[in-house]
């Protein structure tokens, strides 16, 4: 582990190269999921439907993607920084 001293965390030493180590790229394919082939015919109309799309979400799953990755980072470590699923 390497320490940041701007913010005082412990970080892995090799930085995260794939996405199912953050929560966010799981939060971006529900979005995209929910979206369908309907995106609008401009980039106002994407725009509303990525928010609608992403406020849809339930908190829940926010949560449970949130409190998962703490156990996907000790599997990344474990596989020394290969894929997880």
């Amino acid at each position: 582990m390497r320490y940041s001293f701007d913010h005082k965390i412990e970080a892995p030493a090799w930085p995260a190269r794939s996405p199912d180590m953050n929560p966010v790229e799981n939060m971006w394919s529900l979005v995209e999921h929910r979206l369908g082939e309907d995106r609008g015919s401009n980039q106002k109309e994407l725009s509303k439907r990525v928010l609608q799309a992403w406020n849809s979400i339930e908190r829940t799953t926010v949560n449970s993607l949130v409190r998962s990755f703490e156990a996907r980072l000790c599997l990344c470590m474990t596989v020394h920084g290969g894929y997880v699923q």
